[in-house]
């Protein structure tokens, strides 16, 4: 459910910890949208990006174009959004260790609005330019668990799986 409280510092390690135990894909947005009017800006992020996918060749699941995922659905040319799933594995928890909360993941310098799934279905999603972040946690010991980790939120529900985003990958 909805996390009242920024994931960061030692929690937000925790969580990328526990969430490679729970998961086994990682979803990132790449919106091209932000650099229409600026060429020199996008070829950077490009490279930035392209060196990102390197790192993170073996562990692609699907690459699709869309402008929608799991939180937002965005009036625009399909081809300007590219999203990514990874197995959740050591290089991509690695990588994610990388920053400190999950709102340092952002446009110029990263892909944006991960989310995490365990068998299709969204188990955790952020949007870090809206600072929010939900977590499909799916047990009271999943949600006791988060709890002791200092995950906060603001209501207990545990939402059923007919009723979260599904993607095969």
């Amino acid at each position: 459910m909805y996390v009242i409280r920024e994931i960061k510092g030692k929690i937000y390690r925790n969580l990328i910890e526990y969430s490679s135990t729970q998961c086994d894909a990682v979803m990132f947005i790449v919106r091209k949208d932000l650099y229409l009017k600026n060429l020199k800006e996008f070829r950077k992020f490009s490279n930035l990006m392209d060196n990102f996918n390197n790192n993170l060749k073996g562990s692609l699941l699907k690459k699709r174009k869309g402008a929608y995922w799991v939180y937002s659905k965005v009036c625009a040319n399909n081809d300007l959004f590219d999203v990514y799933f990874y197995k959740f594995d050591s290089s991509i928890k690695t990588l994610l260790l990388q920053n400190d909360s999950f709102y340092q993941w952002l446009h110029p310098l990263y892909p944006e609005d991960i989310a995490f799934f365990k068998n299709g279905y969204c188990w955790f999603y952020s949007v870090a330019h809206e600072e929010i972040c939900e977590i499909y946690y799916e047990s009271e010991t999943q949600y006791k668990e988060l709890l002791k980790m200092g995950v906060v939120f603001d209501e207990k529900y545990i939402l059923p799986h007919n009723q979260r985003y599904y993607e095969e990958y």
